[in-house]
């Protein structure tokens, strides 16, 4: 990374616990982890506990830079620590495309946290600190992200006391250069970072005119300085971008365009932290160039455009009806990540319709969506393949069996019988859908599964039984695991931070909701002396 070592300390201790629920706690020179944080057992662990491994490796020697300052602001330690934790993972394992997953563990948080707390956001650091690190981002994506190391390094060499201000001051004299008009000074940084909510980039692309403005998705007035990317269809071929400040003083901006290049596209992946709403016209053609050629779109691009659409949508600042629309490409999709983002997406929306017609056809055209991707990929395997090969498969077979999709449920139906049957197993990413379908499919299995539970020994492992023994459909089963939550006092059989886990699991199936709540209503007491 490019920046002074962070310690001159001989060695770095890992303490591994059994039972903690915040993953990592950090000192210098010694860090506590949570087991399945840091310990992987070959045939075992499954592609999603390899990838956290590698996050919580990279946070641990990301913090390290910071463990013998003295910063006050914690979400600005957090902030930093999280941008160079993406940065680091991406260089250890560099196909794993950790750069782009930062838009949907990191940035999509920020809009999603944005609205849950729309009031006075400088005391929730939580949110902060994933603003601190999407800020950081964003000004590496149009100051370069040599300015943004510098200016990290120069902060972290000041050493002793560190604050935010100092921080925006580092990055505003080395990026000075490439602004004349300083736009990168401290109040930049404090836009994006303390003002509450983020802004919608409406555009008007007409036959012969461009116009953009922002408003706030808050509707307080707020306005921020955004530096917008932009390409047209014509441009696109050669991966050509257009760049213009819109700043807070700005009312509207009319930007050169002519209506024969076609479409019009802004901000390529994802470098801002904002979201676009285009007219109605640019969305068809949006929509078209998809169902055409998605290629043309770079992946991140199309994983916002979908992002965006259903959340617009959702705020009834675009119709649905332009969402499915877009969407219906997604047949011919392949991407990982813009198929995760849609899935995330098509999945609050079945949820919030859960136990109405309206639910059910939302499944089924899901599914329709859903089956050549499944069909592409979640029989391919071999010994060479590559990770993102196994995690794709991992997120196949859950998501088209958590809809339901027949074949899905046969197919792990068999795994399941497979996995009962060999001493050896089969491919760790197949576990979690199998392991679910067998509970649910053969309820005369579920003690053998929560025994197989009891008995491992892998913390990564037990995770993988305990969301299995959630997906039972039997009322009889879903209560033995609200006795064994709630009522049981034998803590050798489960630990503290596992009844948590193994609770949201239950409670993430709309069905279970109701008997759960009947459950603690009638066992009020003995639950909460439980907690």
């Amino acid at each position: 990374l490019d920046l002074p070592p962070p310690l001159s300390l001989p060695k770095m201790d890992i303490l591994v616990l059994p039972d903690i629920t915040s993953g990592t706690s950090l000192s210098p020179g010694i860090v506590t982890c949570s087991e399945d944080h840091v310990l992987l057992m070959e045939g075992i662990s499954n592609p999603s506990s390899e990838q956290l491994v590698v996050h919580t490796v990279a946070n641990t020697v990301s913090y390290q830079w910071f463990s013998l300052h003295l910063i006050p602001e914690g979400w600005l330690r957090d902030g930093i620590t999280t941008y160079l934790q993406y940065k680091l993972a991406s260089q250890l394992k560099p196909s794993w495309r950790f750069d782009e997953l930062f838009t949907l563990d990191i940035l999509y948080e920020t809009f999603v946290e944005e609205l849950d707390v729309p009031n006075s956001v400088e005391n929730v650091s939580p949110l902060l600190y994933k603003k601190v690190a999407v800020t950081l981002r964003m000004v590496e994506g149009f100051a370069t992200e040599d300015v943004v190391r510098r200016s990290l390094r120069r902060f972290i060499d000041r050493r002793g006391f560190l604050n935010a201000d100092q921080l925006f001051n580092i990055v505003s004299n080395h990026s000075a250069d490439l602004f004349t008009s300083n736009l990168l000074k401290p109040g930049f940084f404090r836009a994006w970072i303390f003002q509450p909510g983020y802004p919608v980039l409406t555009v008007n692309a007409t036959n012969s005119s461009l116009s953009v403005s922002q408003r706030d998705i808050l509707q307080n007035g707020t306005l921020w300085p955004l530096l917008l990317t932009f390409t047209t269809r014509a441009l696109a071929k050669n991966r050509n971008v257009y760049q213009y400040w819109l700043l807070p003083t700005d009312t509207e901006l009319i930007l050169p365009f002519n209506g024969s290049d076609g479409w019009v596209l802004f901000n390529i992946n994802q470098t801002g932290r904002y979201r676009v709403n285009y007219n109605t016209r640019n969305w068809e053609l949006l929509t078209d160039q998809l169902m055409r050629n998605y290629s043309l779109i770079p992946a991140l691009s199309r994983s916002q455009l979908i992002d965006d659409v259903f959340q617009l949508a959702r705020a009834e600042m675009v119709n649905f009806t332009i969402a499915f629309a877009l969407t219906r490409y997604l047949k011919h999709e392949r991407d990982y990540l813009s198929w995760l983002t849609a899935s995330k997406n098509f999945d609050q929306l079945i949820q919030l319709f859960y136990g109405t017609p309206l639910a059910s056809d939302l499944e089924k055209h899901v599914i329709s969506l859903y089956w050549p991707y499944y069909n592409a990929t979640h029989r391919m395997f071999s010994v060479s393949e590559s990770h993102m090969a196994r995690l794709t498969r991992q997120d196949v077979l859950y998501w088209a069996c958590h809809w339901q999709l027949e074949s899905c449920i046969n197919f792990t139906s068999i795994l399941f019988k497979q996995w009962q049957s060999v001493s050896l197993g089969f491919p760790a990413e197949y576990k979690p859908a199998a392991l679910c379908a067998g509970v649910r499919q053969f309820p005369q299995v579920f003690y053998n599964v929560f025994d197989s539970f009891t008995q491992s020994l892998v913390k990564s492992d037990r995770s993988v039984f305990l969301s299995a023994l959630a997906c039972t459909r039997n009322s009889s089963h879903l209560y033995y695991l609200m006795k064994t939550v709630f009522i049981d006092k034998n803590q050798m059989m489960i630990g503290h931070y596992e009844k948590l886990h193994l609770v949201k699991q239950i409670l993430a199936r709309p069905e279970n909701v109701k008997p759960v709540v009947l459950f603690l209503v009638q066992n009020y007491d003995t639950a909460l002396s439980m907690l």
